[in-house]
């Protein structure tokens, strides 16, 4: 199951993820994990990826007086200033990236030198890695 949904997605490396720690000394293995499920290309379909942003979208909706809350007790934000001001915003990038991330996943027809010709080069869009 994904981190914020209950629809199935496909399994990180290893058996499990690992939990969710804090503490200084679990972050090195929590980065190990994620780095090698990065290196798996788990995350490169863009089905993955529109499933994730929808999950972001479900969870700022089902988290929403949380968050909320946590911005009135960090920041002192109204809960009228904190919905506009900053979830909203994060929905809208959501949205955002959702209507453009076909265009964004795209592989680009670039030109070759004349000396390569008839050569041809594309340029595909990756995720980064941490390495």
């Amino acid at each position: 199951m994904g981190l914020f949904t209950s629809t199935p997605l496909p399994e990180p490396v290893g058996d499990s993820a690992p939990p969710v720690d804090e503490h200084p000394s679990r972050i090195a293995s929590v980065l190990s994990h994620l780095r090698r499920s990065a290196e798996t290309r788990i995350t490169h379909p863009r089905r993955f990826r529109i499933q994730q942003l929808r999950a972001l979208e479900k969870m700022l909706e089902e988290h929403l007086d949380d968050f909320l809350q946590a911005l009135n007790d960090d920041l002192g934000k109204s809960a009228t200033e904190a919905k506009f001001a900053e979830v909203d915003v994060v929905r809208a990038e959501i949205d955002f990236a959702l209507r453009h991330l076909a265009e964004w996943m795209d592989s680009t027809t670039v030109k070759v030198p004349l000396a390569l010709q008839p050569a041809m080069a594309k340029i595909e869009p990756r995720p980064w890695v941490l390495s």
